[in-house]
C-alpha cells in the first residue's frame, strides 16, 4: 500500500486492524483531557457597547461671524487638533498607564466574601490549576532577587516609571483579559472583559468604559479648556480695567461739569478715549471667550451606552466538551498518521 494510493477502504481496514489501539488511546486521551479541563478555573465574560457622538462643526456654525471678528478661523479648528483617532482606542486601553490605573479600582465578588482592589484580587484571590502550584513551589526554591526601584507604586512623578518583574507580569496578564473592538462604519465600540468572578468581570468592563471616556474627554478638551481659561482671564481683566476707566471718567466729569480750561477739556477727552479703548478690548475678549466656550462644547465627546455592563450568568470558559472533543480528534489523527507511516516503513524494510 503506497501512501499516494491510500484510500478510504485502506483507512477502514486500518481502523479494524488496530481498533484496540484506537480505543486505548481514545480512553487515555479522554481521561487526561477531562482531568485537564476540570482543573481549569471557570471564567466569565461581560461586555458593554458604546456609541460615540462628536458634535464639532454644527455647534460652531452659528459663531462664524463672532469668530471672524475675534480673529479666529473655525474652519481649521477641528482639523488641527484631531490627532487622536478611534483606531487608537485599542492601543490606549492596552497601555501600561491605563492598565496600571485599573489595578486601583475596587472590586467585590458575587458572593460578597471579597472586597478589595483589583491588584490584590488578582494577586491573592485567583484559582489556579493544580500543576501551577508545583511550578510555584519550584520557583520558591530558586527565588529571584527583587530589583530595587525609586518608587513603591510603579510611578515616578515627572520621570520614567519603574516596575518589577512581578508587576509587569500582573499588568500583562490583566491586559490580556479585555478587548476593545470598534465598527469602522458606525463607530460603535464594544468592550469585553473576562474574570473568574462574574461580578468582577462586569465591574472591570464598566471601569474600562468609564476610564476610556475620561481619557478621550481629557485629550479632546484639554487645549480648549486651557484656551477658555485664558480667554476668560483676559475678559475679566479687561472688564475690571473698563470699569475702572468708566469710574475715572465719570468722577472727573462730575467734578468738572462747567470746566472751561482747555487742559481740563483735553484730559476729559483723554479719559473718554481711554474708556472707549478699554471697552473695545473688553468686547473683543468677551467675543473670544464666547468662541472658546463654544469650542470646548463642540470638542466635548458624548457617549451613549447602548448595552450596559451586565453580570454574566453562564461561564465563558473553559469549553470542556469542545476541548475534550478536540483532543480526541488530534490524537485520533496522530495515531492514524503514525500507523500509516509505520506500515510504509515496514514495507520498505
Amino acid at each position: 500500500m503506497h501512501l499516494q494510493k491510500f484510500t478510504i477502504i485502506d483507512f477502514i481496514s486500518l481502523l479494524g486492524k488496530h481498533k484496540r489501539l484506537y480505543l486505548r488511546t481514545a480512553g487515555i486521551t479522554f481521561v487526561i483531557a477531562v482531568i485537564y479541563v476540570f482543573s481549569l478555573p471557570k471564567e466569565y465574560t461581560a461586555s458593554t457597547t458604546l456609541a460615540p457622538e462628536f458634535t464639532a462643526g454644527s455647534s460652531l456654525s452659528g459663531l462664524g461671524g463672532i469668530a471672524s471678528m475675534a480673529g479666529i478661523d473655525l474652519s481649521k479648528m477641528t482639523a488641527e487638533e484631531d490627532a487622536f483617532f478611534p483606531d487608537l482606542y485599542p492601543a490606549v486601553i492596552k497601555s501600561t498607564e491605563f492598565v496600571n490605573h485599573l489595578l486601583r479600582m475596587q472590586v467585590t465578588t458575587l458572593d460578597g466574601t471579597v472586597k478589595t482592589d483589583l491588584k490584590d484580587y488578582l494577586s491573592n484571590y485567583q484559582s489556579l490549576p493544580w500543576w501551577s502550584y508545583g511550578i510555584l513551589a519550584i520557583k520558591k526554591l530558586f527565588p529571584k532577587k527583587e530589583e530595587l526601584r525609586p518608587t513603591d507604586d510603579g510611578e515616578s512623578a515627572g520621570g520614567p516609571i519603574f516596575y518589577t518583574e512581578k508587576e509587569f507580569s500582573l499588568l500583562d496578564g490583566l491586559g490580556k483579559t479585555f478587548v476593545l473592538k470598534q465598527e469602522l462604519k458606525t463607530g460603535i465600540i464594544t468592550i469585553t472583559a473576562t474574570a473568574q468572578d462574574p461580578l468582577v468581570a462586569a465591574l472591570l468592563v464598566d471601569s474600562i468604559s468609564s476610564q476610556l471616556q475620561n481619557y478621550i474627554f481629557n485629550y479632546r478638551t484639554h487645549k480648549a479648556s486651557v484656551d477658555l481659561a485664558y480667554a476668560e482671564g483676559l475678559c475679566a481683566k479687561t472688564k475690571a480695567e473698563y470699569d475702572a476707566a468708566t469710574q475715572a471718567y465719570s468722577d472727573y466729569t462730575d467734578r468738572h461739569l462747567n470746566a472751561s480750561k482747555e487742559s481740563a477739556i483735553t484730559y476729559r477727552d483723554y479719559l473718554h478715549n481711554e474708556m472707549d479703548l478699554k471697552f473695545q478690548l473688553y468686547t473683543q475678549y468677551s467675543q473670544q471667550a464666547a468662541v472658546a466656550k463654544a469650542r470646548l462644547q463642540a470638542r466635548t465627546p458624548v457617549y451613549n451606552i447602548i448595552q450596559p455592563a451586565v453580570v454574566p450568568i453562564k461561564k465563558s470558559a473553559p469549553k470542556r466538551m469542545t476541548t475534550v472533543l478536540l483532543w480526541e480528534i488530534i490524537v485520533f489523527c496522530g495515531t492514524s498518521v503514525w500507523l500509516v507511516f509505520r506500515k510504509e516503513k515496514e514495507k520498505e524494510c
